[in-house]
């Protein structure tokens, strides 16, 4: 396929379009595309829209008990019966180190969140919860560090190419050593 036949072509949608954002989580789910939070002009958002891409339809999902609270920058990930969304930060750079599900595979809008903190059981094990929470800034099972300026993170390239293709291509082309730079100011 040559290059030239590769086009864009702006989708038309209806429906409940989500407002102008960034820092937003989109994933694909059993023909669906869900997406939540990031942030506006306004500030932080929690909201969960779904989107059909056969019928360009977008659909606000109401959620029972309103479930995390404003974010951007969080992963969200696409499991057996809904999907996960894990940490973020809020406007005011407060970091999260959550972890909540939505089961959406009910085709009448049956959402129902819950959260794998402390203060409530969630749908996914403790064990599991322990897991995922035993990764974050773990220099042990990290394999890469990513630093800007003064801060440094410990992460994993694997969650990192699944939630960016920016890291998937600089990983790709051969990356030298296990450490990211990043200064602000440049």
């Amino acid at each position: 396929m040559r290059i030239d036949d590769y086009k864009w072509n702006k989708v038309e949608c209806k429906g409940n379009i989500p407002s102008e954002r960034k820092g937003m989580s989109f994933v694909e789910f059993k023909g669906q595309f869900y997406l939540f939070g990031g942030i506006s002009d306004l500030g932080s958002l929690s909201d969960l829209y779904s989107y059909n891409p056969s019928m360009r339809i977008w659909n606000q999902i109401q959620t029972k008990n309103g479930g995390p609270c404003a974010r951007s920058d969080h992963a969200c990930v696409a499991e057996n019966n809904g999907l996960i969304i894990l940490g973020g930060r809020h406007q005011n750079m407060n970091y999260f180190n959550d972890i909540y599900h939505i089961s959406v595979l009910s085709s009448n809008d049956r959402q129902e969140i819950k959260s794998t903190s402390n203060k409530k059981k969630g749908v996914i094990s403790e064990e599991k919860a322990a897991i995922f929470k035993s990764f974050l800034n773990n220099k042990a099972l990290s394999d890469i560090i990513i630093k800007v300026e003064t801060q440094k993170w410990d992460c994993h390239k694997m969650v990192l190419v699944s939630q960016c293709r920016y890291f998937e291509n600089m990983f790709k082309s051969n990356l030298e050593g296990n450490v990211i730079y990043s200064n602000l100011n440049s």
